[in-house]
């Protein structure tokens, strides 16, 4: 076969794909070069040759198509079995660099070679470990000649030896791969540096595979295949989408409202050198914006080109994202920035109204990795891109590496979680890359470990620390927003929905905006209950984590137009309000679970709130007169200047829990009793703060000994993602990252039963969390089922499975979610 008509796609040329490829890479270099090699400077390599063994790797990575057992592959759509290719190229790239297999350098060769082998699936310990991939293989030897002649014409000094024989035993190869994952394993302290390399290497050689891939047109068939179908001047404009993205607007953007300048703590954020920082501010202070003046900072010194900023939940990012992309608040090109959690493409389907599946679905491969310039992601899938946590970490790591890491609302952690950010802390200071923690409340306790994570006594590096001062600006005054008072009687209890004591004061600020907060699911709904059948308010919404997807982002978006003042309210919003039945009026009364401590920007009046820990209490309060300056009316903060309140006084009013130990669940009961007696009767941040350290102590150690032992092995090779992952904590070798202390269970109401069965997919989006009490209770009135998942395969062939689901047939409403109460089920012990 003449080396004219070997086929790199069904419907292209090998010489045609490698050359598109090649086209994507200079142009990818030419906007990338200063920083990369900026980048590479600050590790050691040298740019030069880094970058010619990067064009390397994408002349060669699919060198290995060239051989008779591939071609006739390509050629047969009705061919069984996978070829591999990767392992072909690998070893002809060996031979190509004059490489003796026996031996492993960690170094730009190397990386470049462990690319191409990567280059269509992650690395592990038993990769291209099966028989049929050790057999002999018969190159297209002209092919491979000439291949290496066009090479040699444009990146001299690279190549050194050529192929002399048209076979070629993958057992040498294999055997040689199988030396070089031992050497990898055994690097030491070099791991993580090589690691980064072989990330750099992979993930720009992957971007140029997919987007030359993206661009191929339809025309051309194997008999007639086309040849390079990308000219340089046709990139120049993509400036949009996945892999050009132009960072002009993140270099110029504001951060802060239009007409004013950063407040004192972006100030102070901004003018910090060091490329670590512990952040301690209350809710209101600018702590987003400081952070994204903080990437600014770095960007425009070239030490960074994208930030992460992670969230605990994925309801917080999905309004993160918002607020990113939001004309009046921070207005950053919405496709600059992506969205990383488990029901991302849900989100974005419902969020742009985005038809187009294929579109969506591009999103979520891109986001996945981190690809775009900003990416919101729920912090548990930055940690498993430390190590093989899922397909595309490799990938991942490299856009870590040379981002701002934000971990924000770090209070919201505990135990395991808290201990894997500590290890992402420690290695990202390893590799120096800049970070940023954020917390409204951090014990001191807590605090004294990160300062020890990179050693002890003198060998320790303290993380810097900040403070903000919660200050009324231009004067020393410390903010008191709200004042809080300590009631005798629970908010609710079995017999008594709603206490008198705490409707009355609801009824008494009718015309305000209040917030009741109560700790469990269906104790909300009972107080939702009560309140609308004493119809004390016209607009009353009840929102919690029993509702399924869809209607989460809905509640969410009836909530932040009812907690907007009316004259500020968009047309869009009165139609919303107008279209679920409320009106448009500056009284609402919202019933939340803690679902609604972090995720809502919004400030209320009035707010009611059953004990929680203390560090929970000052993130409610954050959604209590946000931003005020003085807990009594008028105090001078906008909201005080902007309506007539005076001389309203702004509250939280406080509940014990009921009686049992049980009811204070999912609370322990001690940290509840002592948050108890630490909180004092007017909120102020600095008071916060010896309040946190009251109740909290001391803490654990910050050592994660399965995360730190999986980022170790899993630096190129070591576990497939199943071998990680576990939800069971007893599970020896398995990395948890979040420990779930009490167990739930995945229904689906009855009434999207057949949308489920008809399409499994649709299970992620319809169902509801139920505690294991609830499931139990109502078991008569669950059932399993099994819905249908259709799979394509990579020639168009179907293949269907049945997967099970639960199903409850209970009644499910968007006012309340589903209806336990009838089976008799109730938080209450």
């Amino acid at each position: 076969m003449s080396a004219q008509k070997i086929l790199g796609k069904p419907k292209q040329t090998l010489f045609g794909h490698l050359e598109d490829c090649l086209t994507v890479c200079d142009e990818l270099l030419a906007r990338r070069g200063e920083f990369l090699h900026g980048f590479c400077t600050r590790f050691g390599w040298d740019w030069n040759e880094v970058r010619s063994l990067l064009r390397f790797a994408i002349w060669f990575h699919d060198v290995g198509k060239a051989t008779e057992e591939w071609q006739r592959y390509i050629r047969d759509p009705e061919g069984k079995g996978k070829i591999t290719h990767a392992l072909v190229s690998f070893a002809v790239g060996l031979t190509a660099l004059g490489l003796d297999p026996r031996h492993f350098t960690p170094d730009a060769k190397a990386a470049a070679l462990l690319a191409i082998l990567a280059h269509h699936g992650q690395l592990h310990d038993g990769a291209f470990r099966e028989d049929a991939n050790r057999r002999t293989v018969h190159l297209c030897l002209d092919f491979v000649r000439e291949h290496f002649e066009r090479f040699q014409s444009i990146e001299s000094g690279v190549t050194r030896k050529k192929l002399g024989s048209p076979t070629l035993p993958l057992a040498r190869a294999g055997e040689a791969l199988d030396r070089w994952k031992e050497a990898v394993a055994n690097l030491g302290d070099e791991r993580l540096r090589f690691k980064v390399l072989y990330s750099l290497m992979l993930n720009l050689l992957t971007a140029c595979d997919v987007t030359a891939s993206d661009w191929l047109s339809a025309e051309g068939s194997p008999n007639a295949p086309q040849e390079a179908s990308i000219k340089a001047n046709m990139l120049k404009t993509e400036i949009g989408k996945f892999p050009f993205y132009d960072l002009t607007s993140l270099l110029t953007l504001p951060f802060v409202p239009e007409g004013k300048a950063p407040n004192e703590l972006q100030r102070q954020v901004m003018a910090h050198d060091d490329t670590r920082l512990i952040l301690n501010a209350g809710c209101g202070e600018g702590k987003t914006a400081a952070a994204l003046l903080f990437a600014q900072k770095w960007m425009k010194q070239n030490r960074i080109d994208r930030v992460i900023l992670t969230l605990p939940t994925k309801f917080t990012a999905n309004n993160l994202f918002r607020d990113l992309t939001g004309t009046k608040k921070y207005a950053i090109p919405q496709e600059l920035v992506g969205v990383a959690h488990g029901d991302s493409m849900v989100f974005l389907k419902q969020l742009l109204g985005e038809e187009d599946d294929a579109n969506l679905i591009a999103q979520e491969f891109e986001n996945t990795f981190y690809a775009k310039p900003v990416t919101i992601s729920t912090v548990d899938h930055l940690l498993m891109s430390l190590y093989h946590g899922y397909k595309f970490a490799d990938r991942a790591f490299f856009h870590i590496a040379s981002s701002l890491v934000v971990f924000d609302e770090v209070h919201y952690y505990e135990g395991t979680t808290l201990k894997a950010i500590a290890e992402a802390m420690r290695v990202l200071t390893q590799l120096g890359v800049p970070h940023l923690v954020m917390t409204a409340t951090i014990p001191s306790a807590v605090r004294q470990h990160m300062d020890e994570l990179q050693g002890y006594g003198e060998r320790a590096q303290p993380y810097p620390f900040h403070r903000a001062g919660a200050t009324i600006p231009q004067r020393e005054e410390s903010k008191i927003p709200f004042a809080i008072i300590h009631h005798d009687t629970p908010l609710t209890t079995p017999d008594e929905p709603l206490s008198v004591k705490a409707r009355s004061i609801i009824e008494a600020h009718a015309p305000l905006r209040q917030i009741v907060f109560v700790n469990q699911v269906e104790r909300a709904k009972r107080v939702y209950w009560a309140l609308k059948d004493g119809g004390v308010c016209e607009n009353l919404i009840c929102y919690h984590a029993g509702f399924i997807s869809r209607d989460r982002v809905r509640k969410e978006q009836l909530i932040r137009a009812l907690f907007k003042p009316r004259k500020e309210r968009t047309d869009e919003d009165i139609a919303l309000l107008e279209k679920e039945g409320f009106v448009n009026s500056d009284t609402c009364v919202l019933v939340s679970t803690q679902v609604s401590e972090l995720s809502l920007d919004i400030s209320a009046d009035v707010m009611h709130s059953e004990l929680a820990p203390v560090d929970s209490l000052a993130q409610r309060g954050g959604r209590l007169h946000r931003n005020g300056w003085r807990f009594t009316a008028p105090c001078g903060c906008e909201r005080c200047q902007r309506d007539d309140l005076s001389g309203h006084q702004y509250v939280m009013h406080l509940y014990p829990f009921a009686g049992l130990e049980k009811n204070c669940l999912p609370y322990d009961a001690d940290v509840l009793l002592r948050s108890w007696d630490a909180v004092g009767g007017i909120y102020s941040f600095p008071d916060v703060c010896d309040w946190v350290d009251a109740v909290y102590p001391s803490s654990d150690s910050l050592i994660h000994t399965e995360m730190a032992k999986a980022i170790r092995t899993d630096a190129v090779f070591g576990k497939q993602p199943q071998e990680n992952f576990a939800k069971d904590p007893n599970e020896q070798g398995r990395v948890v990252i979040r420990e779930s202390r009490y167990l739930t269970f995945e229904v689906v109401p009855i009434e999207f039963e057949e949308c489920v069965t008809t399409d499994y997919r649709k299970h992620k989006t319809h169902h509801v969390l139920i505690t294991q009490r609830a499931f139990w209770g109502a078991q008569e009135k669950i059932h399993l089922r099994y819905g249908k998942l259709v799979l394509l395969g990579r020639r168009g062939q179907v293949r269907v499975k049945k997967l099970p689901f639960w199903i409850v047939n209970a009644k499910y409403s968007f006012e309340i979610g589903l209806e336990l109460a009838e089976f008799g089920i109730s938080n209450f012990q």
